[in-house]
Order: structure tokens, then sequence, then C-alpha cells
């Protein structure tokens, strides 16, 4: 705890060297008593050894987290960006395509300036425009690209993922849109040129593009198998998302519980307890080596790192501790790269596992079965339904989905993850036997079909309030308090721990009836940072007008851009009515004037709202009749146009909210 504590409490900005030797100085003297604490344990302070063990560890945390950061290493090439003329770079992974760009993720090997070379650090995202130039790179190219870099910055669109800090906490800050004409090769990669692991990733996908031919199975196999997710289908993912399955596509602790199954079924004669560490020893290798043909991505390594370490605590232990053994796991794994703490990937393996462990037994003993096959499978389904119990709320918090039918989708795709990772094993390892390998390739483009059927037939279920939720940080804790007094009282029957878990209830029943008259009364006017567009909503209530738009939205701009927001501001309508006229509109005590093409009588206004460029619209005009405090300009004007906006702001004294630079515009009635 005190180290989480120190991770979350990290300063961001924390380049201060003297603020480092107080922290240094700090570790060494809660270190040193805490020595003292231990080699005197019968004559020193209970309190004073408490707080120097918790005191080491929280410090302790800070300089794990200082050493993590790359801005911290006087090698990093953002220290170079003000005199670099240039910078070379290899390209780490394969291409990804988007809509208007090739993506490279790259890491910085050398900046130039004055043709003088010197060594750098440091990884960065390039988008290559995909026209006029033919684009021609792949993973392992080392090329030159010009100092064209900018930090990665968020739209400023309300509830949007927070990529900056994703990105940082990947040590990623910047980013640069060129075209393949401004990039020079240095030198192409060749096979022998990449390093073992990705050469048998490489291996492995081609194997599966030779044998597989329905686009569907080879996206589905590529990504269960090799993590690659760049040839499964949006809709595909989408539907193994709403029913809660979307750990299957996502190489991580899933696979390696259910590859370690496998294991155990295979080494069935080995019964004794006596000889049970066998198994673990026989499985370790097995899972590592999966996890190298599936290219060592960092999820998969993680989670076969803390098996790793379960299972050797399982093997040397006479009398094992699960959850013990998952917290010493997370330790050292915080430890190493203590930014983890913030990966989704991580929190939702680290918690999956500890639910289980903690519930699965009493829910699997709840209910017997003589039959061996309904043993198993109520097995299996207590397993699902233990994981699901501290999951199941962080999942609402971050993705506001609750999929009522994770039970029955979790079995299947349990059973089918087994059979995938079988078959596909047995295809990449018999690849070299056509006779063989030809018909497991068939087999597995039947399953996955049905099972893909089978997804979307379960999807069609669930029901759309389930796929709006929303948990805050305060509700998601009072969820959490709530869960644990519940299972204390069960499991303990302390009925302290009822009254704890009915008042902290009652509390989160109050706090979202507060929330639900608060979302009836409100009233908000958002302009949002959308592309060559300056969409904009009124919201009343639980309903939304569209107040301008030039075009129809994109799927792309509707998930990531509006969806967010309507969930936490709970839009339950949204009338498409695209007015193209003027309108003034009232937002709490503030006047705004949201010109598109007609004059409104002249009234005083507190904002002016601009959204698109018109020839025949005066700025000075507007000025004149409306007197504005503010303008907003939009994201329909060109760059020419913008700058003469902003002159004649200027001219004004006019403070100016641009969509496109501050983010989305937001007024809100108090």
């Amino acid at each position: 705890m005190p180290l989480i504590i120190g991770i979350i409490s990290y300063p961001e900005q924390f380049y201060n060297t003297t603020l480092l030797r107080v922290t240094l100085i700090a570790v060494l003297g809660f270190l040193s008593v805490l020595i003292v604490s231990l080699i005197n344990s019968l004559k020193t302070n209970s309190a004073i050894s408490f707080l120097s063990i918790n005191g080491f560890f929280f410090f302790a945390a800070w300089l794990l987290c200082f050493f993590a950061e790359v801005r911290n290493d006087k090698h990093w090439f953002g220290h170079r960006i003000e005199q670099a003329d240039s910078f070379n770079v290899v390209i780490k992974q394969p291409p990804k395509e988007k809509d208007k760009t090739w993506k490279l993720e790259v890491s910085v090997t050398h900046s130039i300036n004055n043709h003088q070379t010197n060594p750098a650090t440091g990884n960065a995202f390039i988008y290559v425009y995909k026209y006029p130039a033919v684009f021609a790179f792949r993973e392992g190219d080392t090329i030159t690209v010009p100092n064209n870099w900018q930090l990665i910055e968020n739209s400023g669109n309300p509830f949007e993922f927070d990529y900056k800090a994703y990105a940082a906490r990947s040590n990623i800050h910047f980013q640069q849109f060129i075209s393949a004409k401004d990039i020079n090769i240095i030198h192409y990669a060749e096979a022998k040129n990449l390093n073992w692991i990705r050469r048998i990733h490489h291996w492995s996908k081609r194997q599966l593009e030779w044998y597989i031919k329905d686009a569907a199975t080879l996206g589905l196999l590529d990504a269960i198998l090799l993590g690659d997710k760049t040839d499964l289908k949006p809709e595909l993912k989408q539907a193994y998302a709403d029913t809660g399955i979307v750990h299957t596509i996502a190489i991580s602790g899933a696979h390696i519980g259910i590859f370690f199954l496998l294991v155990l079924l295979l080494l069935f004669w080995i019964k004794h307890k006596k000889y049970t560490w066998i198994k673990y020893l026989i499985a370790l290798p097995l899972i590592w080596g999966y996890v190298l043909i599936a290219g060592a991505p960092a999820s998969a390594v993680r989670s076969a790192t803390m098996f790793s370490i379960i299972a050797i605590g399982f093997a040397i232990q006479k009398q094992p501790n699960g959850i013990n053994q998952l917290l010493a796991a997370a330790f050292i794994i915080l430890c190493a790269d203590p930014i983890l703490i913030y990966n989704i990937g991580f929190q939702l393996s680290f918690i999956a596992v500890l639910s289980i462990f903690i519930f699965y037994r009493p829910i699997n003993r709840s209910i017997f079965f003589k039959h061996k096959i309904l043993k198993l499978l109520w097995g299996a389904m207590s397993v699902s339904l233990a994981a699901e119990i501290l999951v199941a709320p962080i999942v609402v918090y971050y993705f506001h989905l609750f999929p009522i039918q994770f039970l029955i989708a979790n079995l299947v795709a349990y059973l089918f993850m087994g059979v995938i990772l079988i078959g596909g094993m047995l295809l990449i390892g018999l690849s070299f036997v056509p006779v063989i390998a030809e018909p497991i390739a068939s087999i597995l483009t039947f399953i996955t079909t049905g099972f893909n059927r089978i997804i979307y037939l379960l999807k069609s279920l669930n029901l759309d309030v389930l796929r709006t939720l929303t948990l805050n940080l305060a509700e998601l804790c009072l969820t959490y308090i709530i869960i644990t007094a519940g299972a204390v009282f069960i499991f303990r029957k302390k009925k302290s721990a009822l009254h704890i878990a009915t008042s902290v209830f009652v509390v989160f029943i109050a706090w979202n009836i507060y929330e639900w008259r608060q979302t009836q009364s409100q009233q908000i006017l958002v302009m949002y940072n959308i592309r060559n567009d300056s969409y904009t909503e009124l919201i009343n209530g639980n309903n939304a007008l569209i107040a301008y738009s030039k075009r129809s939205p994109s799927a792309s701009t509707q998930q990531y851009v509006l969806q967010p927001a309507h969930i936490n501001w709970h839009i339950q309508s949204v009338d498409t009515t695209l007015p193209q006229e003027s309108k003034l509109i009232t937002v709490g005590n503030k006047n705004v004037y949201l010109h598109v093409q007609k004059y409104l009588p002249p009234t005083d206004v507190d904002y002016l709202l601009l959204t698109e460029h018109n020839s025949n619209t005066s700025l000075t005009e507007l000025m004149h009749l409306y007197t504005p405090d503010t303008v907003v300009i939009g994201n329909s004007f060109s760059k020419s146009a913008k700058a003469l906006l902003y002159e004649q702001c200027a001219a004004f004294n006019l403070p100016v909210h641009d969509v496109s630079q501050n983010g989305a515009f937001i007024l809100q009635s108090n």
C-alpha cells in the first residue's frame, strides 16, 4: 500500500534536483531507522517500525518513478528539439493504417545538428500522410525525419479519453505529421536484422496467413494467438466488448490462465499433491514460449511474469497463499515499472485474479453437483462469477458497460479460447506438414465462424440502458466498500460489516438521486473540437439539440467524441434537426449568439460563436451589433480566415476561444 500511494502521489513535474536529493535522503533515513528497528526488534517501539517501513517504501516509490521517467534522461531527444535539424529513428512496430495516415511507433537513436550526429533516446509517434507519396516503410527500417515534433495534446472534448496521459505513461510525449517525401531512408530492415523474438512472431503470422483464408477467422486468430489486432474487424471487436469478453482478443492473464489449465490437463497423470510443483515447472517454459510466439507484448509479459511469481510460490511453499503471492507479484512488477499502476490492463488482470482467489471457493461450494460434466460447467461458471464481482465496477468506471450475458459469453469464450489456443499452436507447429495443417485450418475456421455468430446473438440480448452506465471515482470507491463489507458479513458473519455496507449503500443511493436531480435541470451549450466542423449542441436536461453541424458526424466521431459526453451527461435523446439560421441562446444568465448566415436584431451578448466562414459576414459589423465579451471560433475556418479573425479580435481587445487550440467550448448553467 505505501508503494502504491507513493506512485500515485508522485509529482508529475519532478525535475527539481533539490527535491530529488531530499527524497533520496528521506529514503536513506527511513532505511536506517528500519535496519535499526530490525536489529533491535524487541527494544524498538512498534510505531517507529511501522512508520519507518511505510516511509521507506513511500519515498522509494518516488525514486522508482523518477528513474522510470524518460524526461529525466539527459540523452532524451526531447531536450534537443530546439537545437537539432533532424533525427534518426527506427520503426519499432509494423505500421498501422489510419484513415489518412500510417502510424509509426519509432525509437529515436540520434539527433542531427549541422551534420553532426549525437546519440539520443526516447520513443515517439510519426503519422505519415498516405498521399501523394507512396508508403514503403516496415518494421525495423532506419529513417531520418525532420524536426517537426509536437507535444501530444488532447482535443479538449468533454469526458474524452486522456490520450496525452496514456501516451506519457508509455514515455511517449511527442508526435509529428509528415509526408513520406520528407523522410529519408537510411537502411531497409531485413528479417535477419530483427531480434529473434520478432522473427518468431512474424514467422508464426505468415503460417496463419498461408492456411487461414477467411478474413474474420484470420483477424481473430492473429489477435488471440499473436496479440496482433490490426486485421480484426471493428464491429467484431465492439461485439466482444458489448458481451464482456473483450479480454479474449488481448493477450493477458486470461490467456495465460487457460494455457496453464491446458498444461494441467495434459499432466493429469500427476495426481499426488507432493509432486504438484512439477506441473508448475513444466508449465512455465511452455507459457513463456507462447508469450514469445505472440511477440512478447507488454500485457503478455506482465501476465506471464505475474503467473511465474505465483507459480514459484505454489511450487516452493508447503501451504501456499494465493492472495499473498498475487500481492508479491504485483509488488515486484510495480518496482520494475511503477507507471503500470495506471495501466487498465494491469488493473483488470490483478483485480480479476484477486476476485477469483477471494470468491471462487464460496461460490463453487454454494451448489453441489454429483454429475462430473455439470460439476465441471459449474466450476467454470463459478470462476466467471467470482471474477466479475470485483471487475464489474471498474469496467463500468472505464467503459460504462455491464453485459448481463457475461456468464454465458465467458463460458463459451473460455471453451473457445481453449480450442483456439490448442488448434492454433498445432497449426503453427505443424505448418510444414500441409496434409495435417490444412484440416486444422478448416476446423478452426468452422469453429471461429460459429463462435462469432453466438457472440453477435448474445450482443443483441444486451439492454441499451446497460451500455450507458456511469461511476465516478467517489462512487467507485463506495461500490468497493459495499462489496468488501458485504463479503466480510457473509464470510465472517460480522454484523458491524453489514451496518457499514448498508450505511454506505444508502449514501450511494442518495448520491445518485442528487446527481439525477442535477441532470434534470442541467443546461449546457458545447461546441466540440471536431476536425473541419463547428458541431454544436444545446443540452437541456436529458435531451440534446444539434444547434449547428456542417455534416453528419462520422462513426469515429460518434464513438470517441459524442458518445463519452452523452453518457456522462446522461443524454437520452438527440434531436437531429439541423437549423441553418442564426440563433440567440440563453444558458443560465449568459446570452450566446450562434452566428451562421443571417443577422439578428442588435442586442448585447456574452459570447459570439462563429461557426463557418462567410464572405458576406463582417466581424466588425458583428462587434458593433452585439458587443460580445468573448469570441468563439469553430473548426470550419481555414488558417488564413482564422488569422484574420485573430487580428480583428485583437483590434477590439476581445478574448478569443479557438476550439482547435483551446479545446471544446463549454458553457454550463450553475
